[in-house]
């Protein structure tokens, strides 16, 4: 209850912070006031012939994001220009009549870089070209749309040699507990994408699959919490979309890196390109080796009248974790507004885990009355390939397009499991001969998918396509198709070994072979507009669903077809320029997994039956979202509310027999509801400091709708995560992190906070072209999971951890085509200048 009344009294602050904040920030300023604190563009234009100053020339400032232009100036006599520009990233056109144009692309101010000085353009008046230069500027770490967040990863420095699991513990909103798992909100129900599609690197295990994948590897990731009608509506808490690094820099790049751990941890990773005018050839290996130790420890006290005794459960692993990634794949750009691509990739992995497993039943005085020693060994071997054919048209808006993409995914997954388990006297020594038990899991996922895609904005193009347009900037509507057809089967199957025939046998009654077959057809339509400071966004999508479960080993099939809608609206108000409050909607889906679909009667445990039901539906969320965002010269703070309603719930369901045997199955009968608040900040203070951090407050409250379902269910927890980079001059690069995971308090239980620093360390080398990185991932050595959990007639005490303070040393290096970062396209002499000619 103190918990609680802690929480409670933080939402109401909260709240009330933001209420304040905002109301003062709109008295004190009129609503049309700029943000302070502007910074400046400046720089030269000069004649490529004369080598003299050019008067008059035209310099436009759009913004990067949406190509509005929001300032413009003339040269003065001597070529010179200074243009003031609120913080923010832009595109700068700098023109003359009759010369070339020249476009910069990604100039970045901040408080950091409040001046951008562009240094001298050389027109020239021989040609009529336009010559397009990407500015590189270092990106935020977090960047946030009406939709979205992204969290740019090329600064951090406390994921290099790790996972993508590592890659997102670091991230604001999600959590990673000692098992893998990764949780969105306090939601386990995430759907992972990658590269903006469902991918066979995740499949259907993606604890596993995130462990498999380098951090090196991935570019930045996206969380869209409350994702719109334009997205598949899977994943209750929303989506976590993983986009891999994919180099597209003029003339041949490529980069080295090789990381190595203590324990046995080893990574390496190449990446090439090759671009011209028509193609870029991309690719990438990626080789790793992780070895990990963990233990855990369980102690339980039962408590049945009189009587009490204990359970003592000790073990230790041992992990070792091997896999090759590959990918190769090219653009063809047919023209200035057509593009085709083709690429795949491949991945191996094998992974195999050595756990010995030590119990003991002691008695209230604490003497053992029974033990045993079991030793497993589990194997997994697998790997996945996939390819993705896609095309993209822009038409002469460039805000205007349609794409295709044609996808194709296959995973293989075998499993090996090899018991050996010994019964021991209270004294130690064997008493029979050890069971002897081996099982075997062959799985298979599938995915085809195809996918269209239609955005057609609002108004006429003017000034080569940048700015000035009839109507708002933000009005267009979209459409799109899509199609996808899953098919998965797992066959199980067990052997006991028997003493008295001298080898193994099959235990028929464990031996499971089941396929599902989804195919689901989807179409969307999304309308967006504003009026003045006014953003909205409605959204509907239409699903069907046709699935079919067969139960191989009874030749037993069960059809199961279901028709669903997905709303979803967002709206945005911005207020002075520095004050936005935002509230969306959407309706999510949960379906049922293989487990809970499986009819077949799982006889393992002969006093404890376990069944699925083929027939089970999906659930259905309704989702809430409240922001307010506060945009500081220096920072950015969001403030969110979030509530989801879950509807026919997927229940476990328990029945039992007068001879004691019990069996749970699925039905859709309960109800639950999950909110929470969630603050998080982005700032640059100084040129050479920037941090971000994140705190998060959940709540779900399960609420049963049936005698045999499980017991109501009421948790709780907060997370908090705070990151800081430095730059210390030219010498090197320091990166701090903090993760804190609060007290959860269960149905049954609760479960300890646990806490975590890491710390790095990056110094640039050979002109910059190379580095030398140093990490140590939680220092202190905090990263331990504790939890207690009661009932009527038992307490258990549960410990688990792994060798998480972990030190690693890496080196990369880039390499490359010299001044090849400019890139000219020629247009037609008599190309009429008001027309957009995909340029830009």
């Amino acid at each position: 209850m103190k918990m609680k009344k802690i929480v409670n009294i933080y939402l109401l602050i909260l709240i009330v912070f933001s209420v304040v904040l905002f109301t003062g920030n709109i008295s004190a300023q009129p609503v049309k006031q700029k943000v302070k604190g502007n910074g400046k563009i400046t720089g030269t234009v000069m004649d490529k012939e004369t080598k003299g100053p050019l008067f008059s020339a035209t310099v436009q400032v759009f913004k990067q994001k949406d190509s509005t232009k929001i300032a413009g100036a003339e040269t003065n006599e001597n070529g010179q220009y200074s243009i003031d520009v609120p913080f923010g990233r832009y595109n700068v056109v700098i023109s003359y009549i009759s010369y070339s144009s020249s476009v910069y692309n990604g100039i970045q101010i901040n408080t950091a870089s409040p001046i951008h000085d562009i240094g001298i353009t050389n027109l020239s008046s021989s040609v009529t070209t336009t010559e397009v230069i990407e500015v590189t500027a270092e990106k935020d770490f977090m960047e946030t749309s009406i939709d979205k967040k992204v969290f740019n990863l090329d600064k951090s420095l406390v994921t290099e040699g790790g996972t993508a699991t590592d890659v997102l513990a670091t991230i604001p909103s999600v959590t990673v507990d000692g098992d893998g798992n990764v949780s969105l909100r306090g939601s386990s129900n995430v759907k992972f994408l990658v590269d903006g599609k469902p991918s066979g690197l995740i499949g259907n295990d993606p604890t596993n699959a995130l462990q498999q994948i380098p951090s090196n590897m991935i570019e930045r990731v996206e969380i869209i919490d409350n994702p719109s009608a334009k997205y598949d509506p899977d994943g209750t808490s929303g989506i976590i979309n993983l986009i891999m690094k994919k180099t597209e820099e003029a003339g041949y790049n490529g980069s080295v890196s090789v990381n190595t751990g203590v324990h046995d941890k080893y990574n390496t990773s190449v990446n090439l390109n090759y671009k011209t005018k028509n193609f870029n050839v991309f690719g990438s290996y990626n080789y790793r080796l992780f070895n990990m130790i963990g233990h855990g420890v369980s102690t339980r006290e039962n408590i049945f009248g009189d009587s009490t005794f204990f359970f003592d459960q000790n073990s230790t692993q041992h992990f070792t974790m091997q896999g090759n990634m590959g990918s190769l794949g090219f653009d063809y750009f047919v023209s200035a507004k057509d593009k085709l691509s083709l690429s795949g990739t491949y991945n191996n992995r094998n992974r195999t885990i050595n756990q010995t497993l030590n119990f003991k039943n002691l008695d209230a005085t604490g003497d053992i009355t029974s033990q045993y020693v079991r030793n497993n060994k589990e194997e997994h071997t697998g790997n996945v390939g996939d390819i993705t054919l896609s095309y993209d048209h822009k038409f002469a808006n460039p805000k205007e397009d349609l794409s295709a993409v044609v996808y194709y995914s296959t995973t293989k997954d075998d499993e090996t499991l090899n018991i050996n388990q010994l019964n021991l006297s209270p004294g130690g020594n064997p008493l029979i001969n050890p069971l002897l038990q081996n099982t075997y899991t062959n799985g298979k996922y599938t995915l085809g998918s195809f996918q269209v895609d239609y955005t057609h904005p609002f108004g006429s193009i003017k000034d080569k396509g940048i700015g000035n347009r009839s109507g708002s900037d933000d009005s267009r509507y979209e459409l799109g198709y899509k199609g996808s057809i899953k098919n998965t089967s797992s066959d199980f199957r067990s052997e006991t070994f028997d003493y008295n025939l001298g080898g193994y046998t099959d235990d028929a009654l464990l031996d499971n072979n089941f396929d599902y077959k989804e195919q689901i057809h989807s179409f969307y339509g999304l309308y967006a507009n504003a009026y003045k400071d006014f953003k909205y966004q409605i959204g509907l999508r239409l699903e069907e669903a046709l699935t079919t479960s067969t139960l191989v080993t009874t030749n037993q099939t069960y059809d199961n077809n279901y028709f669903s809608f997905f709303p979803s609206f967002y709206l945005s108000q911005k207020f002075a320029e520095t004050n936005e409050l935002q509230l969306n909607y959407s309706r999510r889906i949960n379906r049922p997994n293989l487990r809970m679909l499986n009819p077949f009667i799982d006889y393992s445990d002969p006093y404890n039956l376990s069944q699925g039901n083929p027939y089970l539906k999906p659930e259905y969320i309704n989702s809430f979202q409240f922001s307010y965002i506060k945009y500081l010269d220096f920072a950015s703070i969001t403030s969110t509310i979030f509530y989801k309603q879950i509807n026919d719930m997927m229940s476990r369901i328990v029945t039992v027999t007068p001879d004691g045997v019990s069996t749970t199955t699925f039905q859709n009968l309960n109800s639950a509801k999950s909110y929470g608040a969630e603050i998080t900040t982005s700032g640059h203070p100084f040129k050479w400091w920037n941090f971000n951090g994140d705190f998060t407050y959940f709540r779900t409250v399960i609420n049963g709708g049936d005698a045999n379902a499980v017991l109501n269910n009421d948790n709780y927890s907060y997370t908090a995560k705070l990151m800081n980079n430095f730059t210390v001059g030219s010498l090197f690069d320091f990166q701090i992190a903090y993760n804190y995971q609060g007290p959860s308090v269960l149905a049954q239980g609760r479960m300890d906070p646990i806490q975590s620093f890491d710390l790095a360390i990056k110094k640039n080398i050979l002109n910059g072209k190379g580095s030398i990185g140093f990490r140590v991932s939680d220092i202190f050595n905090q990263a331990r999971y504790s939890s207690e959990t009661s009932g009527p007639n038992f307490i258990q005490d549960n410990l688990r951890y792994r060798d998480s303070r972990i030190a690693f040393l890496t080196f990369s290096y880039r390499f490359g085509s010299d001044g090849m970062q400019k890139q000219k396209k020629e247009k037609p002499k008599n190309e009429d200048e008001n027309n957009d000619n995909g340029d830009y």
